[in-house]
């Protein structure tokens, strides 16, 4: 077989000739570097020269995964600076106050809900001493309310406590 500028071949020639699977060749094709001629058939010389073209200008950096996924490297490369940019704003915001760690919000929370369950816990206690003519039945409210008040603080307080998030993305918006 004499090869020329009009030799056509398959896409699974190509794949062999190149030593590239038919699903990099197809993002090949997808990328326009190889030529199709006709249906089914591709041009042999026209799609080397453009692979070569496509290599020396760093174009190729493009990758199949063992699952055969396509990689593109520069879509790698983006997004994994755009996630450390991100990062890094995140962290910017905390050190300005911007932004508050919910390590930090956490336990801002529990320190109140701890400091409002001894409040509500007297509560009873020192209304009666103050207004000793208060009746029972008064006092009794007063006490199923606190434990109303309790439980929601508890509640609260838990809710925050239970939240799991990546440690580089501990920021809540104040």
């Amino acid at each position: 077989m004499k090869i020329d500028e009009t030799t056509e071949v398959s896409l699974s020639e190509i794949g062999l000739c190149l030593g590239l699977s038919q699903s990099v060749i197809s993002e090949l094709e997808r990328a326009g570097v190889v030529i199709k001629a006709s249906h089914g058939k591709y041009l042999l010389v026209k799609t080397l020269n453009n692979y070569k073209r496509h290599i020396k200008t760093g174009s190729s950096t493009m990758a199949s995964d063992p699952d055969g996924n396509i990689l593109d490297f520069n879509v790698e490369r983006a997004r994994k600076t755009k996630a450390e940019a991100d990062r890094l704003e995140r962290i910017n915001r905390v050190e300005t106050g911007e932004y508050v760690s919910l390590e930090e919000a956490k336990s801002d929370i529990s320190e109140a809900v701890g400091v409002c369950s001894r409040i509500l816990g007297n509560l009873k206690l020192n209304i009666a001493r103050i207004a000793p003519q208060m009746p029972n039945r008064a006092l009794d409210l007063i006490e199923k309310e606190q434990a109303k008040m309790l439980t929601a603080l508890i509640e609260l307080d838990e809710s925050y406590t239970a939240k799991e998030v990546d440690t580089d993305s501990l920021a809540i918006s104040k």
